[in-house]
């Protein structure tokens, strides 16, 4: 059975590459991204593949990822506020 990642802003620069190498691995790939400043071109060689899936979210966006066995992060930190501190 493949590994199931999820891969936030994987329609930017580098999620799409990362997302390229998954699949290349035997990945199933979940892309989560809200394409403020990634593009659906970076994704569309994998539009249809049955290993693929992409989600367009926003903000308010919530929900469950049922069986994800990895997560990689290549979204960027925005809309944080003057009065909120960074970890």
């Amino acid at each position: 059975m493949p590994i199931t990642s999820v891969v936030t802003g994987g329609a930017g620069f580098l999620g799409s590459h990362l997302t390229d190498r998954l699949l290349a691995e035997g990945h199933r790939v979940i892309v989560l991204d809200n394409l403020l400043t990634g593009r659906m071109e970076n994704l569309s060689g994998l539009i249809g593949r049955p290993e693929f899936t992409f989600e367009r979210l926003n903000r308010k966006a919530q929900g469950c990822l049922c069986n994800v066995q990895a997560l990689r992060r290549t979204a960027k930190m925005q809309f944080i506020g003057k009065n909120h501190e960074v970890p």
